[in-house]
């Protein structure tokens, strides 16, 4: 029996009660994935578990709009350690450091999130299988 998947949201602190943020859950939570987020910002301890806790999620879903410090980290670590990124962005690539712009990244509209649920939905599918595959028993 696998474990549920889950999920590392990397958002600024400020998308904590965000509709953004309640998009992606609800989508996430649909796939039954569970999601993480750092709610607590001045809890050294937390702060310190960041990476931890990205080293024990399936994949991270990070919104790169405004390139917030702490999310470029938590994207760095996740890069690192070779988890799946679903980049997303409300402002185009110019805006973006140009080592994300590099990379493939969902742009969405503030005043529409269809999209991203779409974004999550296809991206969630892809890696899903994915990682099904590989922890399925090989069949000889």
């Amino acid at each position: 029996m696998f474990q549920d998947p889950q999920a590392f949201l990397a958002l600024p602190f400020e998308a904590r009660d965000s509709e953004l943020r309640h998009v992606i859950e609800e989508t996430l939570s649909h796939h039954g994935v569970t999601s993480q987020f750092i709610d607590v910002v001045d809890d050294p301890v937390v702060a310190a578990s960041i990476q931890d806790r990205i080293r024990r999620t399936d994949f991270v879903i990070a919104d790169v709009s405004g390139a917030n410090p702490n999310v470029m980290f938590e994207v760095g670590l996740a890069f690192g350690m070779g988890k799946p990124i679903l980049l997303l962005s409300n402002v185009g690539l110019s805006e973006l450091p140009f080592n994300l712009a590099a990379q493939q990244v969902a742009k969405y509209r503030s005043e529409n999130l269809s999209s991203v649920r779409r974004y999550v939905d296809l991206w969630l599918r892809d890696v899903m299988t994915e990682r099904e595959a590989r922890e399925s028993p090989s069949r000889a």
